[in-house]
């Protein structure tokens, strides 16, 4: 939830422990849930000037568009971007930046610079890893037949994933013949990469619930009471305390302090937002509001994160492709481990799964507690079937159908049926 500095590159001795020489790399999936954009306006009393300047692609825009009346030709149309606000008396006013810019403005939600600068430097970061270090991908690319590119509908999502493939393979790392990638797109109805409340009634109902716990568990604390000792003289008259059920959020503010504190001096705060001892307690409470659910309950994981685990495992089984005996990929994540023949189970013991988070390696509880779930001498390698035994658990069987179901059950569903602690 905070920025991330990211640890330096992994030295010889690092990689020899991370990448032991009797296995073999096969599938490499990256999820990149980092972002750099601009922060909800809230503290509006400090904010004389709403608008960000952070955002220059405004400068130089372009989208295809057809240059013939039968759309047989397409070009692509350059064009500038100008933000337009209400004035005092609603009348409409160019929209200046906190640096006297008029071009450049950024829009709620909208990837920055920085965003930009950061994802373009995390395709890096995977070029130096997987293709100068372990030599798992090729120097220079013809094509992305080998690649799997998905982004959520959300236009940030999209062109974080498009400067991180540009930073993994540049245009000197491209062959002059390189198509167009294919990226992969989801319906918003559809969409698994994120905890999907607005097409989930159930998860919706359910995140409303943990947050409510949240306010009554947090409000009146002393945590909160420091936040409130340094904020609340920047809150709104009509919601003068700083609260989990503020207005605005105690996570909006949160995300607001991290934007700001990733961009220019121009949109800085003042230094007491920056308070270490009130940002470890904003974290703290936010995580508890967001994340606390995935912790305790197996409907909230497996409607919020369950079907895109599905489909990590699902991928898993379709890289096997050179084994005696590979599963077939729609059995591999939603079939039950029972219902698989010898062979294809004795398959995925015979692979293993490692999930690394911001580099460290993440030790799997259920498959550190058995020696046969994992590797020897390396409990963080998870053999692919005791990994999938695990998120069967939480993998719906009908994402949709189950959406709707339980609607009014409270926190854990009818007679606490879905209250399990994770940790397995």
């Amino acid at each position: 939830m905070t920025s991330l500095n990211p640890r330096d590159p992994y030295t010889q001795e690092e990689l020899e422990k991370l990448y032991p020489r009797d296995l073999k790399l096969q599938l490499v999936q990256v999820v990149n849930a980092r972002r750099c954009l601009l922060g909800f306006k809230i503290l509006t009393d400090y904010f004389t000037r709403e608008d960000w300047p952070y955002c220059n692609v405004a400068r130089r825009m372009i989208q295809m568009a057809a240059s013939n009346q039968d759309l047989s030709q397409w070009k692509g149309f350059e064009w500038r971007k100008k933000t337009e606000a209400f004035g005092d008396r609603d009348e409409a006013v160019v929209a200046v930046g906190a640096t006297g810019d008029i071009e450049g403005i950024c829009q709620h939600g909208e990837l920055t610079d920085r965003g930009r600068e950061t994802t373009f430097a995390l395709g890096q970061r995977l070029r130096h890893l997987y293709v100068d270090q372990l030599g798992f991908m090729p120097k220079i690319k013809s094509d992305t037949e080998d690649m799997y590119l998905r982004a959520t509908p959300i236009p940030r999502a999209l062109e974080s994933l498009q400067q991180a493939f540009w930073g993994m393979y540049p245009a000197s790392a491209r062959t002059q013949d390189f198509p167009p990638p294919v990226i992969v797109a989801r319906s918003v109805s559809e969409e698994t990469l994120f905890p999907n409340e607005g097409n989930c009634r159930r998860f919706r109902q359910l995140a409303r619930l943990f947050a409510d716990r949240a306010a009554l568990r947090w409000n009146e604390t002393e945590q909160m009471n420091y936040i409130n000792s340094i904020l609340s003289k920047w809150m709104p008259e009509k919601s003068p305390k700083v609260a989990v059920d503020s207005h605005p959020r105690l996570s909006g503010i949160n995300d607001t302090i991290n934007a700001t504190d990733a961009h220019g001096p121009a949109t800085r705060l003042p230094s007491e937002f920056y308070d270490k001892k009130l940002r470890q307690y904003m974290e703290q409470i936010a995580v508890d509001e967001w994340f606390a659910g995935y912790n305790e309950s197996t409907e909230y994981r497996k409607l919020g994160i369950g079907a895109l685990l599905g489909d990590v495992v699902d991928r898993m089984g379709s890289s096997n492709s050179n084994t005696s005996t590979p599963p077939p990929p729609s059995e591999t994540a939603r079939a039950p481990l029972a219902s698989f023949p010898d062979p294809a189970r004795q398959s995925l013991q015979k692979h293993y799964v490692r999930i690394r988070y911001n580099d460290v390696p993440v030790r799997i509880p259920g498959c550190a507690a058995k020696p046969q779930n994992h590797l020897a001498g390396d409990d963080t390698f998870c053999t692919l079937d005791a990994f999938k035994e695990i998120v069967d658990k939480f993998t719906p069987k009908n994402w949709r159908e189950e959406c709707t179901e339980n609607i009014g059950a409270g926190l854990y569903g009818k007679d606490d049926k879905e209250k399990a602690v994770s940790g397995f």
